[in-house]
């Protein structure tokens, strides 16, 4: 019975050695968090860190201004890739900008020219 238990040890070194661990979040860092309000992922800016909490900067575009909320640094996720809702069809894109209320979105493998401004109703983190 040890024999077996030791086997299983050893794969979860094994295992767990294999893991990458996830980037650390550091002031400045741009990426995505979920929200306390609705547990949605939305882009923010890393502004300030203690311990394992990060000060998120949460840049949403039809919010009349940016606010800040502290959060746990693990839920960040260091990108703004998301997926867009075009003619019925989900696309890869990453946000480049932001209008009044919107994202403006390049969508991945196509030109600048596509880019365009979308609301959060077509928007999927």
């Amino acid at each position: 019975m040890s024999k077996g238990l030791r086997v299983s040890a050893l794969a979860l070194v094994a295992i767990a050695a294999s893991i990458e661990p996830a980037a650390a979040a550091e002031v400045g860092d741009r990426g995505k968090a979920p929200w306390s309000g609705d547990g949605r992922y939305y882009p923010v800016e890393i502004a300030a860190k203690r311990g394992s909490r990060c000060k998120m900067h949460w840049l949403i575009p039809w919010q009349k201004g940016a606010y800040d909320e502290w959060g746990r640094c693990a839920s960040f996720v260091p990108d703004y890739e998301l997926e867009v809702l075009w003619n019925g069809a989900w696309y890869p894109a990453s946000v480049v900008g932001y209008g009044p209320h919107c994202y403006v979105v390049h969508y991945t493998g196509y030109s600048d020219s596509s880019n365009e401004c979308v609301t959060q109703d077509r928007v999927r983190w």
